[in-house]
């Protein structure tokens, strides 16, 4: 009997960078995401509706249907992964990877494996040198990346000392209360951030510039030694204009991050 695979990635475009090099090669396995950013929403301490609506809520966007949001993430924790030989989740460093790799140790007993792209010398040798520092996520990798490389071959079970050790990182940050966990791009360790740690940088561009695309610039170059997303920056931005503190037009902006969290 064939053996039955299932892969799990933290962003739904990434399902489809691996749906496209499975389908060169010739593999059928299944492939889910998981539907919310941890790195940014809220982690439920447990696996109760209760906590996964809070999660499911914390998304400050109008323009997401929460209860949907609720369902998916409700849905893809009461998975049934004993069903498969093996239960693949693929990761870097960065922070909504190595989460989900937490997560997944917690919901998975056994037949639990994963797929480090940083272990893929050659993956990084492709970059330049200035861009080695930051090549830590499955947004950096393309098809033709994981079939030229072969990346399906680095999948490897994870040792029980490196489960525990994944569970006690998933239910600290579960206890976490701060609400932006983001990895460091020099060594890959999340760390907690403060809700208004971005503010000042924010707040001083904008009385310069009213265009959101140059903000959001502004602020990763300002933040360039951590792995600031520009989902993060955009829903910064947008709870400070309901806030009243900017007074720029963000129509834009609430277009774009409803189109980047539904992704």
């Amino acid at each position: 009997m064939k053996e039955k695979t299932i892969h799990v990635v933290s962003a739904l475009s990434y399902t489809g960078t691996l749906k496209q090099a499975f389908s060169e090669m010739g593999v059928t396995d299944e492939i889910i995401y998981l539907p919310v950013a941890f790195s940014f929403f809220y982690i439920p301490k447990d696996f109760s509706d209760k906590e996964l609506c809070f999660s499911a809520l914390s998304n400050c966007n109008p323009y997401f249907d929460s209860q949907c949001l609720y369902e998916e993430l409700r849905k893809f924790i009461d998975k049934d992964f004993t069903q498969y030989d093996k239960v693949i989740v693929w990761h870097g460093w960065e922070a909504d990877d190595l989460l989900l790799l937490y997560l997944m140790s917690v919901l998975v007993e056994s037949n639990l494996y994963h797929v480090d792209i940083r272990e893929c010398k050659e993956l990084v040798k492709k970059q330049s040198p200035s861009m080695r520092r930051s090549y830590f996520g499955l947004g950096w990798v393309s098809p033709y990346d994981i079939t030229s490389f072969n990346l399906y071959s680095y999948a490897k079970s994870l040792s029980e000392e490196e489960k525990e050790h994944n569970k006690k990182q998933w239910y600290r940050w579960a206890n976490s209360s701060s609400p932006y966990r983001i990895s460091s791009l020099s060594d890959g360790i999340i760390r907690e951030y403060p809700v208004d740690f971005m503010d000042e940088v924010i707040l001083d561009c904008a009385k310069k510039e009213s265009q959101i695309r140059v903000i959001v610039a502004y602020v990763m170059g300002r933040f360039s030694d951590i792995q600031l997303h520009d989902t993060y920056i955009s829903r910064r931005i947008l709870e400070l204009y309901w806030e009243g503190k900017l007074t720029i037009s963000v129509t834009p902006c609430l277009e774009e991050s409803a189109n980047t969290e539904n992704q």
